[in-house]
């Protein structure tokens, strides 16, 4: 991740957004622990095909 942040900084990319499931605690921590916060916004989906149970 820092090799991938500093080349999206290089080419001026100011913030990075990514997407995880709520229920995905493990990815959650390794992000957090990367100094990564959860940003006060919503994000809207709709699923056209459903996820496997």
């Amino acid at each position: 991740m820092v090799e991938v942040e500093a080349r999206l900084r290089a080419r001026g990319c100011a913030k990075l957004n990514l997407l995880v499931r709520a229920g995905n605690a493990e990815v959650m921590a390794f992000y957090r622990a990367l100094g990564y916060v959860q940003d006060e916004v919503v994000s809207l989906g709709r699923r056209l095909i459903p996820d496997r149970e």
